[in-house]
């Protein structure tokens, strides 16, 4: 997408779909003239769809203009939340060749207003992390500006992909777990709230890498929204949220060596952790 500028074909849940595709000459250029393509057909899988058993299947779409083939799925089509590859093919003519066909990609999302991450424990984590993206303002619904370039719409269900990355780091910890999304212990705030930063600092990085491609303009007189520097900003928030997950992480499992309520410290007689002037001065005193 040319500077990032053109946003992916996006609807709400249950909206028609008006998918345009263009045909352009081998010198991805010229737009084919409409007069030597003979037809269009397009081809819409949906997101729970096998390749070869698409929804709509080789429908008849409507040669508009030089190049230019348009469709309309029906409401009824985008009825699932998720990408929906769709493709255009043309059957057409290059004034030496007769019959030719070419499949052109049109893809588009389909996302649910109200932003359900769906019927999961992990739920909770999921919305306190976006509590802390959703503010942000340079997106048409709020929230980080990939939520309207990307090629896949980053939301609450993008956030919760990112959940067995944080799994692995809360199990690698020492001492060792073997949490599941579903063992985790949900019903503990702190254990909710461990993992909603786990989830801020993972989606962080994925802004971070997703914002690497950002394009120099060189010699264009055009105005333009400059966001190259958007990685480097999001850097400085990733090095503030970073420490605090460690933090938290750290003290969060030492709670499985069950000393929080004991009456000595990890490090007195039971331990090495303490100065060694302080494990001289209280040796003598049982604790």
């Amino acid at each position: 997408m040319a500077f990032g500028y053109e946003r992916v074909g996006r609807i709400f849940l249950n909206n028609s779909m008006v998918l345009n595709a263009y045909l352009y000459t081998t010198d991805d250029q010229t737009l084919v003239p409409q007069a030597s393509i003979s037809g269009v057909k397009f081809t819409v899988l949906k997101p729970t769809d096998e390749p070869d058993t698409p929804t709509v299947l080789d429908d008849d779409g409507d040669v508009v203009a030089d190049g230019a083939g348009q469709y309309v799925v029906s409401a009824a089509v985008n009825d699932t939340e998720g990408e929906y590859r769709a493709f255009a093919t043309f059957t057409y003519d290059d004034g030496t060749l007769t019959g030719l066909t070419k499949s052109v990609p049109v893809f588009y999302d389909v996302i649910d207003v109200f932003e359900r991450a769906g019927e999961s424990p992990l739920d909770p984590a999921v919305d306190m992390a976006w509590l802390k993206l959703e503010d942000c303002f340079d997106s048409e619904f709020g929230g980080p500006w990939l939520r309207d370039m990307t090629l896949r719409v980053f939301d609450k269900t993008k956030i919760r992909e990112l959940a067995p990355s944080v799994m692995l780091q809360i199990n690698s910890q020492m001492p060792f777990t073997d949490y599941t999304i579903d063992g985790y212990p949900w019903a503990s705030g702190d254990s909710t709230a461990l993992f909603g930063q786990g989830l801020l600092v993972e989606a962080i990085r994925h802004l971070i890498r997703s914002y690497t491609e950002q394009p120099d303009i060189v010699s264009s007189p055009v105005a333009f929204m400059d966001r190259k520097r958007y990685a480097d900003a999001w850097k400085a928030v990733l090095d503030i949220e970073t420490p605090l997950w460690e933090r938290w992480l750290t003290r969060y499992k030492l709670r499985s060596y069950d000393l929080t309520h004991a009456s000595l410290l990890l490090g007195s007689k039971a331990g090495r952790m303490l100065p060694a002037p302080l494990r001289s001065r209280n040796v003598g005193r049982g604790y």
